[in-house]
């Protein structure tokens, strides 16, 4: 069986953003494995179970928010390839869900434009970044999103350093 690229080495492959390395792979395969190459770069392979009901950007990016590794400059290449009319859509398939708030909130924090939506009530806050794989900072309440901004720096110097003691 072929290798299935999935989350952010799918959207690598998908909007040919050959510039940027990744840090985590993800691959379909046959059963789960994960691989530590010489430069660090980890390759894991998830069960079929994880296979995406729609091949989708936006799926990926969804499932690179759970999986991989948070890399915004990666990112906002990625989200400035899709349209906002489809990231909107996506947010709005499911308006209280953690990652489609996510994804707005990443979309707005990286792009610095406001998405056409209306802001998220009635919902808990999450965490943006998980503090046992990240090294985190104090929690910003972001209203329009109910998301703690626990990143370490704002839109102009955004470190993410990765907690290698948690990490995978």
């Amino acid at each position: 069986m072929a290798e299935i690229s999935i989350g952010s080495t799918w959207l690598k492959e998908h909007f040919k953003l050959l510039n940027f390395r990744l840090s985590h792979k993800s691959f379909l395969g046959i059963r789960s494995k994960v691989e530590i190459q010489q430069d660090g770069t980890v390759i894991e392979f998830y069960q079929m179970n994880y296979a995406l009901r729609e091949d989708s950007p936006l799926n990926h990016f969804e499932f690179s928010l759970k999986y991989d590794d948070i890399q915004p400059d990666f990112f906002k290449s990625v989200l400035s390839a899709i349209s906002v009319d489809e990231i909107v859509a996506y947010i709005e398939s499911a308006p209280t869900g953690k990652y489609s708030r996510k994804i707005g909130f990443w979309y707005e924090f990286l792009m610095g434009q406001k998405l056409p939506v209306e802001d998220r009530q009635n919902v808990s806050y999450v965490d943006l970044l998980d503090s046992k794989l990240y090294f985190t900072g104090k929690n910003i309440k972001n209203f329009r999103w109910r998301i703690n901004d626990n990143l370490l720096g704002n839109n102009n110097f955004c470190p993410i350093i990765k907690n290698i003691e948690q990490g995978k």
